[in-house]
C-alpha cells in the first residue's frame, strides 16, 4: 500500500503528461506524496471518508494511464525517448569505450562491495552490543559501540571514493546513499522499544481522530486547519488496518530517501554535472541534523517543496529579458553587476532535457504545492518566498506562478484564520527565542551537552565557509550563481518575520541545506579538464570527516530525551481514555508524550491543549523536590483554571531534567512520596517508571474527576 501510494500515482501521472525524459525517482516520488494528500484532503472536502473507495478509484486512474502508455506503438515509444539510429563508427566507438569502462570498474566495484558488507557486519554488530542505560550528556554516542563508528566511517569514505571515480556508478552511489541512511536513521527505529521524539505523538492523535471521524474540527487545534498530511497517514492505517505507531519510527529512514531523491531531481535545475550533484547528496545527508525527519507535516511537505523548485529550475523558461516596466531597473542593475563580477561572458551550462512540457509542469507542481499548502503551516510560504525571488530576480518562472501560488496560500490561510487569530501571533519575529527549556545556557546539565551545541554550530560554519569558497570559485569560471543565492536567502527572510516558537532558524536552515551542500561541493569539485586527483579525494574525504564526526553530535547527542519509554506511552493512552473532559495533564518538566488518542481533542482543557510543564514558569531552585514545594506546585496548578487538573511524573521528565541541569537527581522521585502522602493529591495510574496523580483542590468529588 505505501509503494501503491507513493510511486503509482506519480508515475501514471508523468506517463498520461507524456514525459520524454528518464523517469526521475525523485519526480515519481513527490507527484505521487501530492495526489496521494489532494485526494485525502478531497475525502474530507466532499465529507465522503471512504478510504478502500477512493483508493479502488486511485488504483483504476492509475492502471488506465499506464495501460494506455503501454498500449501505444514500440516506434512510438521509442521516438519519444530520443531513440535514433547511430553510424556504425559511433556504435563500435561506444562499445569499445563501454568495455574499457567494465574492465577497469570490476576491481573498484569488488572492493567497494567489500566495504559494504563490512559497514553492514560492523552496524549489525553494533545493534547487539548497545547499552541504552550508558546514554548521557553525549546521547546515543554513550551507548553505542566502536562497532557502530566503524560501520559509519567505512560508509563514509566509501561514499567518498565512489564519488570521487573517474567514471561514476549511480546504483553504487545509490547503495551507499541507501546504506549510510540505514546506519544513521535506523539504529534508533532498532534499539528504541517505541517511536522517536515525544513531539511524534501529538501527530498520532490527530491521525487516528481523522482515521476514526473521517473528518476535522478547526476549532481544536492548529493541526486540524492543516490536515492535508494527516488524512494522508490516516488513509494508510484505515485501508491496512495498521496504526501510525506501527511505523512511525521508520519514517526517518523514509523521509531521508526520498529527501535525496527530490534533492537529485531539483539540483538537476542548475548543473549537469552528476559528481557534483552526488557529492551535494552526501554534503546533505551528512549536514542534516536536524531531525525534522520523523512523521511530521514538515518532513512531507520539505519533499514536495524540492520536486516544486525542481520543476521551477527545469520546465521553465530560460532566463530572457525582463517583460514588465518595472523589472528593467532591477535587470539593468544584476546584469552590470554580473559583468563587473564576473568581467566575461557567463558559462553555459548544459541543461537536461524538460522532464516535463511547461503545462505539465504546472499541472504537477500545482498539485505538490496545493499538497503542501493544506498540511503545513510554514513551508508553503518559504517556497512561494523562493519563487517569487526566482519569478522577480532570476526569471527562471512566469510571474503568474508565484501569484497563482499566494492565492492559494491566503485562500487557505482565510480559511483558517478564525482559529490562528485566536491563538498565534502572525508577525513574531523573536530572534532571540530558543526551543531550549527557559533559563538553560550553554555549559549548564550533563558533562558532553556543551560539546553537543557546538557541533551544530561547528557543522553550519563548515558549510557555510564551503559555501562561500564555492560560490567564489564558480564566478571565477564564469557561473552567475544567482539562483542558489535567492534560495538561501529566502527563508531567512520569512524566518525574519515569523520565529515560530524557536524553531524558526532551524527550519531556515534546512529550506537553505540543499542550496548551500550545492555550493559546497562546488567548492570541492575537480576541474572539469582532469580526471579526480588524489588531492581532490583528500580534501572531499577530510570535508566530509569533519561534516560527519559533527552530525553524530549534533543528531545524537541528545537522545537522552528523544528516547520514548513504553511505560510514558501507556500512561498517555491510560490517561487519555479515562480522564473526563477539560483536563490539564501537566507534568514537572516536558519531554513526555501526549494527544496519542482520537480522543485527545475531548479530553484536554481547551486554553491548555498541550501538556504544560512547571519548571517553564516557576524557578524550583537547585534542591531536590519534597513535601515543601508542594505548595507552589498547587498554586500553578490552580493557575490553569482547569475543572480536572493531573500531574504526571514520568523516567522521561526525569532525564529531561538531569540533562539539562534544572533539577538535582532524585527530585521526581522525593516529589512522588510527597505527593502519595499529601491529602490534595492521589495516585489514579502508576505503571513502571510513570505515575499519574489526580489533584483534589475540595472543589468536587473524586467520582467526578477520574473514570
Amino acid at each position: 500500500m505505501l509503494a501503491f501510494l507513493c510511486l503509482a500515482p506519480g508515475a501514471a501521472l508523468v506517463t498520461a503528461l507524456g514525459n520524454r525524459a528518464t523517469v526521475e525517482p525523485g519526480l515519481i516520488v513527490g507527484a505521487s506524496l501530492g495526489v496521494a494528500a489532494v485526494v485525502a484532503q478531497t475525502m474530507l472536502w466532499l465529507g465522503a471518508w471512504w478510504p478502500k473507495a477512493f483508493l479502488y478509484l486511485l488504483a483504476a486512474a492509475c492502471l488506465v494511464a499506464l495501460l494506455a502508455r503501454l498500449r501505444e506503438p514500440v516506434a512510438a515509444r521509442a521516438q519519444e525517448r530520443g531513440d535514433r539510429s547511430v553510424p556504425a563508427g559511433e556504435q563500435e566507438r561506444a562499445r569499445v569505450l563501454t568495455s574499457v569502462a567494465s574492465r577497469r570498474a570490476r576491481s573498484p566495484a569488488a572492493a567497494h562491495a567489500a566495504v559494504l558488507a563490512a559497514a553492514g557486519l560492523a552496524w549489525g554488530l553494533s545493534l547487539r552490543e548497545a547499552d541504552l542505560s550508558r546514554m548521557g550528556g553525549l546521547g546515543l554516542l554513550d551507548a553505542m559501540p566502536a562497532a557502530y563508528f566503524v560501520a559509519f566511517g567505512l560508509l563514509v569514505a566509501g561514499f567518498t571514493a565512489a564519488v570521487s571515480r573517474p567514471v561514476l556508478s549511480n546504483r553504487l552511489l545509490w547503495l551507499y546513499a541507501f546504506a549510510l541512511i540505514l546506519v544513521l536513521h535506523g539504529t534508533t527505529a532498532l534499539l528504541y522499544d517505541e517511536p522517536r521524539y515525544t513531539w511524534t505523538y501529538k501527530h498520532l492523535g490527530v491521525i487516528a481522530q481523522i482515521a476514526q471521524a473521517g473528518a476535522v474540527d478547526r476549532s481544536v487545534d492548529i493541526y486540524n486547519n492543516w490536515p492535508g498530511f494527516f488524512a494522508l497517514v490516516a488513509w494508510l492505517s484505515a485501508v491496512t488496518g495498521v496504526s501510525a505507531i506501527s511505523y512511525a519510527a521508520g519514517a526517518q529512514v523514509f523521509f531521508n530517501l526520498a529527501n535525496i531523491a527530490a534533492l537529485r531531481f531539483a539540483l538537476r535545475g542548475l548543473t549537469n554535472d552528476e559528481r557534483l550533484i552526488w557529492s551535494a547528496t552526501l554534503f546533505f545527508v551528512l549536514g542534516n541534523w536536524l531531525g525534522q525527519d520523523y512523521l511530521a507535516p514538515q518532513a512531507f511537505a520539505f519533499v514536495l517543496s524540492l520536486v516544486v523548485l525542481g520543476l521551477c529550475l527545469r520546465c521553465g523558461p530560460a532566463p530572457g529579458p525582463a517583460r514588465s516596466r518595472a523589472a528593467p531597473w532591477s535587470t539593468g542593475v544584476l546584469d552590470g553587476l554580473r559583468s563587473s563580477v564576473l568581467r566575461r561572458a557567463p558559462a553555459e551550462e548544459t541543461r537536461r532535457p524538460a522532464p516535463l512540457s511547461p503545462a505539465g509542469a504546472v499541472l504537477v507542481g500545482g498539485l505538490c504545492y496545493l499538497a503542501i499548502v493544506v498540511s503545513h503551516q510554514l513551508t508553503p510560504v518559504i517556497l512561494l518566498a523562493g519563487v517569487i525571488g526566482l519569478a522577480l530576480v532570476a526569471r527562471r518562472v512566469p510571474l503568474w506562478i508565484p501569484v497563482a501560488m499566494g492565492i492559494a496560500e491566503v485562500w487557505w490561510l482565510w480559511r483558517a484564520w478564525p482559529y490562528v487569530s485566536k491563538h498565534y501571533t502572525f508577525f513574531d519575529p523573536a530572534p532571540s527565542s530558543s526551543a531550549a527549556p527557559p533559563g538553560y545556557n550553554i555549559g549548564d546539565g550533563l558533562p558532553g551537552l556543551e560539546l553537543v551545541a557546538y557541533a551544530v554550530r561547528a557543522e553550519i560554519l563548515i558549510l557555510v565557509v564551503l559555501a562561500a569558497v564555492g560560490l567564489v570559485r564558480r564566478l571565477r569560471q564564469g557561473h552567475w550563481d544567482l539562483v542558489p543565492a535567492i534560495l538561501i536567502a529566502a527563508p531567512l527572510v520569512v524566518v525574519g518575520l515569523q520565529s515560530y516558537s524557536g524553531e524558526g532558524r532551524y527550519r531556515a536552515y534546512l529550506f537553505a541545506l540543499p542550496w548551500l551542500c550545492f555550493l559546497a561541493a562546488a567548492a570541492l569539485s575537480p576541474a572539469r579538464a582532469r580526471l579526480p586527483a588524489l588531492t581532490h579525494r583528500v580534501r572531499l574525504l577530510l570535508a566530509n570527516v569533519s561534516l560527519g564526526i559533527c552530525l553524530l553530535f549534533a543528531y545524537f547527542g541528545l537522545e537522552l530525551i528523544n528516547r520514548v519509554d513504553p511505560d510514558d506511552v501507556a500512561a498517555a493512552v491510560w490517561f487519555e481514555r479515562h480522564a473526563p473532559r477539560d483536563s490539564v495533564l501537566a507534568g514537572m518538566t516536558g519531554g513526555f508524550p501526549n494527544r496519542v488518542t482520537a480522543r485527545y481533542a475531548a479530553v484536554y482543557y481547551p486554553p491548555t491543549p498541550g501538556a504544560p510543564s512547571l519548571t517553564d514558569h516557576a524557578a524550583y531552585g537547585s534542591r531536590r523536590l519534597g513535601a515543601a514545594d508542594l505548595p507552589r506546585i498547587e498554586s500553578s496548578l490552580r493557575a490553569y483554571g482547569a475543572p480536572h487538573t493531573f500531574l504526571t511524573l514520568t523516567a522521561s521528565q526525569e532525564r529531561y531534567a538531569r540533562l539539562y541541569g534544572l533539577l538535582p537527581a532524585g527530585s521526581l522521585q522525593s516529589l512522588a512520596g510527597a505527593l502519595r502522602a499529601s491529602p490534595d493529591f492521589r495516585l489514579v495510574y502508576r505503571r513502571g517508571s510513570s505515575s499519574i496523580f489526580l489533584y483534589r483542590s475540595g472543589r468536587r468529588p473524586r467520582s467526578e474527576a477520574i473514570r
